[in-house]
């Protein structure tokens, strides 16, 4: 929600770029990573939009609702 771009290296489920979450391969590529993230706004800029994005779309409050609100519908509720 607010932004932090996260180092992992576990792959989400997603298309890379789209969330936020830095995939790497080692130790060493995450300590490059993380220096770069902090010498440059551009690159923490990016990651840190995607991550919005990603928690607006997929967990904001409105976004959930709409889920429930499909939910119950499916199922033949009055919403």
């Amino acid at each position: 929600i607010r932004g932090v771009p996260t180092l992992s290296f576990v792959r989400p489920e997603v298309i890379p770029g789209q969330v936020g979450t830095i995939v790497c391969r080692d130790v060493l590529e995450m300590t490059l990573r993380s220096k770069a993230l902090i010498a440059s706004r551009e690159p923490w800029g990016a990651a840190s939009e995607a991550c919005k994005a990603h928690f607006h779309k997929n967990h904001s409050v409105d976004s959930v609702l709409q889920h429930y609100r499909d939910l119950f519908q499916r199922l033949g509720c009055r919403v």
